[in-house]
């Protein structure tokens, strides 16, 4: 990629994090030197997951049983996919508590939420591609 398709490219992943919601900022773990080196598509889906996996943007602790109560009951009031999640990790029932059952729920939102930022930011960039052929 060349300056400017950089720039374009940084200001779609800007305007895509507002409507999105996961732990952090793409934006702190972007390069510039490493975007360079994105000819394609497929190179930069690679590149948006590569982050997440190296800096776990989309990885949540819910401290307090507060804080997990109220996620919990907006987000999953009968604790069944929040269960079914634990279950999925091989969480035993004693290991269970309003905190990891939170903080494994808002993971998974966060991941699917990433997903489809990353989907949202592939449909923006494709002129950014298409210009450079």
């Amino acid at each position: 990629m060349n300056e400017e398709q950089i720039n374009k490219l940084k200001e779609i992943i800007k305007e895509e994090e507002k409507t999105h919601e996961f732990n952090d900022y793409i934006e702190n773990y972007m390069s510039d030197e490493d975007l360079k080196n994105v000819e394609d598509e497929d190179d930069l889906k690679e590149y948006l997951e590569t982050i997440n996996e190296d800096h776990e943007i989309t990885n949540a602790e819910v401290i307090y049983y507060s804080n997990a109560l109220d996620y919990l009951l907006k987000n999953d009031p009968s604790l069944m996919n929040s269960l079914e999640l634990a279950e999925e990790y091989g969480y035993k029932t004693t290991d269970l508590n309003s905190e990891l059952l939170a903080s494994l729920l808002m993971t998974k939102n966060n991941e699917e939420d990433y997903t489809s930022f990353i989907d949202d930011v592939m449909l923006r960039s494709e002129e950014i591609f298409k210009k450079e052929e």
